[in-house]
């Protein structure tokens, strides 16, 4: 299996590989007090038995903007995740998130 992979600095000589992802909206954390709009982790594993062989995290921090021009493959694989997770809410008996995507097409809640 082929894992997307990650070179670290600082006594890392060889490659960490993409272990997870994990996805928060609203941020998990902020910076200087400020959330932000969703958070991506990328968790990553070392490749080779070492005593520092723990799992690195990048954290990407993402804010929404109104004025700017829409990506349509980003709203596409938004709203994929949006279909998938109304799915499996209803399966589990959970409520609906409110929430409104204007990129989706057909949305409706």
């Amino acid at each position: 299996r082929v894992y997307p992979k990650l070179d670290y600095s600082k006594g890392f000589p060889d490659w960490w590989h993409l272990h997870h992802t994990e996805i928060s909206v609203p941020s998990e954390h902020t910076q200087e007090n400020v959330r932000y709009d969703a958070e991506v982790t990328l968790a990553h594993f070392y490749e080779v038995e070492h005593y520092k062989n723990q799992l690195g995290k990048v954290v990407i921090w993402l804010d929404g903007y109104d004025d700017v021009e829409p990506w349509p493959m980003l709203d596409k694989l938004i709203c994929q995740w949006r279909e998938t997770e109304e799915k499996n809410r209803r399966e589990c008996g959970l409520d609906s998130v409110n929430t409104y995507y204007p990129g989706c097409q057909n949305y409706d809640r």
